[in-house]
């Protein structure tokens, strides 16, 4: 099973809303495109330019997107809250006794900011696969640390 295809359900319906979102985002600048198009000659038409540099990014976004969703394979969420799965909420305590919480989630939906890391991240893959009361051995620029698993749900 390819690793970096799997993907949780609520993860999977974001990814098509902003496939959606895409495909608005690209009619709009296309467009756009046809009006500066009007403007004259468009190798000197700056606005054509930027725009025809914008529709192509957003068609690789699409392509990309679209790409991952036909590959991509839904992970139903388990009721085993035993290991730690792709989905699972983490809690875990640092050696200087601070808790965190995070979610293991896939590359499109990670976001650190909201505690949602990639499992293929390298402090997400060492989490995969781990059980309650495990203590890990973390690797950062800081030096190494450690972290007990406290809770997963």
């Amino acid at each position: 099973m390819n690793k970096e295809k799997l993907i949780t359900e609520e993860g999977y319906k974001n990814l098509q809303q902003q496939l959606v979102s895409l495909y608005s985002d690209s009619s709009t600048i296309a467009q756009q495109l046809e009006l500066a198009r009007l403007d004259g000659d468009i190798s000197e038409n700056s606005a054509f330019l930027l725009l025809r540099e914008k529709f192509a990014d957003c068609q690789g976004k699409i392509n990309s997107l679209k790409n991952y969703l036909e590959k991509a394979i839904i992970v139903k969420e388990v009721k085993d809250n035993s290991l730690v799965q792709l989905g699972k909420q983490i809690t875990y305590q640092t050696t200087d006794k601070r808790k965190k919480t995070v979610k293991l989630v896939n590359e499109f939906e990670a976001d650190p900011f909201q505690g949602k890391i990639s499992f293929i991240s390298p402090f997400g893959s060492l989490l995969l696969n781990r059980k309650i009361g495990d203590t890990l051995e973390i690797g950062s620029k800081q030096g190494k640390y450690q972290i007990q698993i406290l809770e997963i749900k």
